[in-house]
């Protein structure tokens, strides 16, 4: 019986070695299929699975931007005189709905140009006018134009009376 005993040993090793084989296997994540040959020429077949690989981590994507601000302001008021002199300017107030705003104003046809509140007319030749402002928000949103129509009108002419001095009174 050493004989067996010698062969049982060595099935016992071919045994170790082909779990050995398929626990290392099955720790990187693959299949394995080990034939072991004992010296009887018996062979044993383990056959050993385990999970897929883990797929590689993606790397952490950047927060998402929070949405754009895209709802223009709108004024709250635009007030001023609707007529004015010559030698005065006409004025205008106006105010928006949200911090941060800023303006631009013109009177007539020329540019746009950055303005505050109030806003003083440059000096206007008699007739009809128009003041256009326009807010903007931070995010750059455009408001509605806002147009006031005014007029500038000819200072009154003072007649003066002459007095004559009659001979009388020299």
């Amino acid at each position: 019986m050493p004989g067996k005993s010698a062969k049982n040993g060595r099935t016992g090793i071919a045994t170790f070695l082909a779990l050995a084989i398929g626990l290392a296997v099955t720790a990187f994540g693959g299949i394995a299929l080990a034939n072991v040959t004992t010296g009887g020429g018996a062979g044993l077949d383990v056959l050993s699975a385990g999970s897929a690989p883990e797929p590689p981590k993606e790397e952490p994507k950047p927060p998402a931007e929070p949405p754009r601000d895209t709802t223009p302001p709108a004024f709250a008021s635009v007030k001023g005189n609707k007529l004015v002199t010559v030698r005065g300017r006409a004025r205008f107030n106006f105010a928006a709905t949200e911090a941060g705003i800023t303006f631009k104003c013109r009177v007539d046809a020329r540019e746009f140009e950055p303005c505050t509140s109030p806003f003083a007319a440059p000096r206007l030749r008699a007739g009809h006018h128009t003041f256009t402002v326009q807010a903007f928000d931070a995010a750059g949103n455009p408001s509605a134009v806002t147009e006031v129509g005014f007029r500038v009108k000819k200072p009154a002419v003072h007649k003066r009376r002459h007095h004559h001095r009659s001979p009388q009174h020299r």
